[in-house]
């Protein structure tokens, strides 16, 4: 039950992002592949505005799509005179631009949120806090999967009132035919920044969304591969109708987390509950039975010393320096650690 809670509120997520990215794709006929940079912005805006301002989840995640929107003007306003191939280059550039910004914005010796250390760069943000409404946090799954199923329901009526309001008809016009629309004067510059604007507010509210479900933001939420992911549950689902992204959302919700395909960072079940002395490891450092190379990341908010470090370790890094901590990290009946499948240093580490 819990695995198919988690696969819910993953799903819900997805809705957002496909239903927003239908605005650009579906009804502007824009192919543009920077959507998963201002889902990530939306993620990493409302985690340092909760972190370090204490905001709650509405405020911070209404600012984080007021960011993405503004910040989508760097690729609608190449859309006024680039089409086709060249706007699909120029987002890929922004993409990439974006994601370096996520990547590279960090200082071991500044604080996370200040301006030399904006995102923590590849370390990523950990403890992030859960959403919270009218002072009550909503942290236990099945409450979340509720939440998370209004906040996609609003953000699909909203963009359903859209699609079917005149606004919405004379983008598809200018889709269609845009010279004609031009002629019977209507302003169809206007109408793409408005579009892409909106679109990546909403996908910023998925990133919000997502980032109060995990609590854990890194740069891969920002990569071009989570990009193509968002563009192919559009494209699977069917471009240009309201249920074809909802469709390709659920065919790529159960698609990926059943063939097991995951992201370079992807948390496996928030009620897992590891215990470092009490895992079984093969001598390759996998688990038995997993048969994936994998990395514990401790989330306790005590006097960790792994807390605030890097999540780019060794396992044996890692075990060492939790060992090495209170003992409430070796417990099995403390708070769960999140387990991390992360395919790279392992590798390199020749575990």
């Amino acid at each position: 039950m819990s695995y198919l809670i988690h696969l819910l509120v993953y799903f819900d997520i997805y809705v957002i992002v496909a239903l927003s990215l239908n605005l650009v794709v579906g009804y502007c006929g824009m192919l543009t592949l920077a959507h998963a940079a201002y889902y990530a912005i939306g993620g990493y805006s409302y985690a340092l505005l909760s972190l370090k301002l204490g905001w709650g989840f509405l405020p911070a995640t209404l600012v984080a799509a007021l960011i993405a929107a503004i910040l989508s003007l760097a690729v609608s306003l190449p859309a006024w005179r680039l089409k086709g191939d060249f706007f699909v280059l120029v987002s890929l550039a922004v993409q990439a631009l974006l994601f370096s910004l996520i990547y590279n914005w960090s200082d071991p010796n500044a604080p996370l949120g200040s301006w030399k250390n904006l995102t923590n760069g590849p370390y990523g943000i950990i403890g992030v806090p859960a959403a919270a409404l009218v002072g009550i946090r909503i942290a236990v799954p099945s409450t979340y999967l509720w939440f998370a199923t209004a906040i996609a329901g609003g953000c699909g009526f909203l963009l359903w009132r859209l699609k079917t309001s005149p606004w919405g008809r004379v983008l598809i016009s200018a889709r269609d035919d845009e010279l004609a629309a031009r002629t019977l004067g209507k302003n169809t510059r206007l109408l793409k920044v408005q579009a892409i604007a909106i679109s990546c507010a909403f996908a910023a509210i998925a990133g919000a969304l997502y980032a109060a479900y995990i609590g854990y933001l890194d740069p891969s939420s920002a990569s071009l591969d989570q990009s193509i992911l968002m563009l192919s549950m559009v494209i699977v689902g069917g471009m240009g109708n309201f249920r074809g992204p909802i469709v390709g959302a659920l065919i790529g919700d159960v698609t990926l987390k059943r063939a097991g395909a995951r992201s370079q960072f992807d948390i496996a079940e928030p009620e897992l509950l590891c215990g470092l002395n009490d895992l079984s490891l093969d001598g390759k450092g996998e688990f038995f039975g997993g048969g994936r190379p994998q990395i514990l990341l401790c989330t306790h908010r005590h006097d960790c010393p792994l807390h605030n470090a890097s999540t780019r370790l060794s396992f044996a890094s890692f075990r060492g320096a939790c060992r090495s901590g209170p003992d409430a990290c070796r417990r099995l009946k403390t708070r769960p650690v999140a387990v991390l499948d992360y395919r790279g240093d392992l590798a390199r580490d020749g575990l």
